[in-house]
């Protein structure tokens, strides 16, 4: 087989899948032969979840230094680009062929399926794609090109909670509540003859709890959730990856879209195949889109100024006295008795915090406990001394950061 591989490569890639089907229709002859380009096609990822078994034939070999499966089991292969295996399930044989074409910074994919009979061959196909779109305990998350599924996230979303956040009361309410509104909205936006579909922006400083209100927003909804890490393909193209992550987002809808770090994933080359997702001719039908960024300030007004993009925009602030407080009290709760201090060094705390996001006094409060096993001193000594020591840690930071720009440009915010 690797004479056809030797000969339909020096093709045209337009002429590539005529010539494949037409050698496979002659190899065949009593058999079908079907050919997709469906991103949710995956035979490798069948065969690795033990759903089927098969026999690699040799290949020209373009090796994919990692399976983009469950990040926690990546597995360090070698999967041709261009194969042909035979494949086992259901007591039925199929061959496949599958050769990825490249032109420039476009990668395709052309799978061709040998079956008994048009019935089993698509039933083949079917049971293939629906394996792969269903994450089963998994987060969909697409980087470098590829769609894969992080468990890890999935935990994380699981185990999010609006219980264990900590945000000014109007804040966690008002996101929270526009969430729900549109989740439970469906009919009412049929009524209204408006396209079902949301975008919010989060955004604010690091540390600030943004990513926490939206694992706890994407587990509220119950939805499949689709985890951009990044638009851009292995060789730099980032309009395809757009594209090819609003298709699947709309196949799996309703859907959860996460933009985490939205000014790092789109540049000046890939923001007007963007915009065109967010409000173009396609139908997004059933999506919300959650994108967060700590540096507004780097994103375009044509992604901030208008509603139909993201309708709205919530801004994460450091916390005032009251959520330091409530953070700090919290902690102190959940000390064993022995670790308590007393209000009025809570409330010394609380006023030497000032500036610190969540992350800081996350911070302060994991330091505190373990300057406490080491030294053996009393609670209200320890976070105190911990507290001065990060507060000259994060002004030696300050003296070696550049200065702030002049120029800040104000952010229309929607509370």
């Amino acid at each position: 087989m690797t004479t056809l591989f030797d000969d339909v490569l020096r093709l045209r890639p337009q002429a590539v899948a005529y010539e494949v089907q037409r050698r496979l229709t002659r190899e065949f002859p009593n058999r079908f032969v079907m050919m997709t380009r469906s991103d949710l096609f995956h035979p490798h990822q069948f065969f690795y979840d033990k759903q089927a078994t098969r026999t690699l034939h040799p290949a020209v070999i373009d090796v994919v230094d990692h399976w983009p499966g469950d990040e926690e089991n990546r597995r360090v292969t070698v999967e041709p680009r261009h194969r042909r295996e035979t494949m086992t399930w259901n007591d039925q044989q199929f061959e496949i062929v599958t050769i990825t074409l490249r032109e420039n910074n476009d990668v395709e994919t052309l799978s061709f399926i040998v079956g008994d009979t048009p019935d089993a061959t698509r039933t083949f196909f079917l049971a293939v794609c629906t394996w792969c779109s269903n994450t089963r305990g998994a987060v969909l998350t697409y980087e470098n090109g590829c769609f894969g599924r992080s468990e890890t996230l999935f935990r994380q979303i699981q185990s999010a909670s609006f219980d264990e956040l900590i945000l000014a009361p109007e804040l966690a309410t008002s996101v929270r509540d526009d969430v729900r509104r549109f989740v439970d909205a469906k009919n009412t936006y049929a009524k209204l003859n408006v396209p079902w579909k949301r975008g919010l922006l989060l955004l604010g400083a690091p540390g600030n709890g943004k990513t926490h209100m939206l694992r706890a927003l994407v587990k509220e909804t119950g939805w499949q959730c689709l985890y951009v890490r990044s638009f851009r393909s292995r060789q730099g193209d980032a309009e395809r990856g757009i594209s090819q992550v609003f298709a699947r987002a709309r196949r799996a809808a309703p859907c959860v879209m996460v933009l985490e770090d939205l000014d790092c994933l789109v540049g000046d080359d890939s923001r007007s195949a963007l915009l065109n997702e967010l409000d173009g001719f396609a139908s997004n039908q059933g999506l919300l889109i959650i994108a967060t960024t700590n540096h507004p300030e780097k994103l375009d007004r044509s992604l901030l100024d208008r509603p139909s993009r993201f309708d709205r925009k919530f801004h994460f602030p450091l916390p005032e006295p009251r959520e330091r407080r409530a953070y700090l009290e919290k902690w102190r709760s959940s000390l064993e008795p022995s670790l308590h201090f007393d209000d009025e060094t809570l409330g010394e705390v609380v006023e030497g915090t000032h500036g610190f996001t969540f992350a800081y006094l996350k911070e302060l409060t994991f330091a505190a406990m373990m300057a406490f096993v080491d030294a053996g001193a009393p609670m209200r000594t320890v976070v105190t001394q911990v507290l001065a020591n990060l507060r000259g840690e994060m002004s030696s930071a300050r003296k070696l950061l550049p200065p702030t720009p002049g120029t800040e440009r104000k952010i229309s915010l929607s509370m």
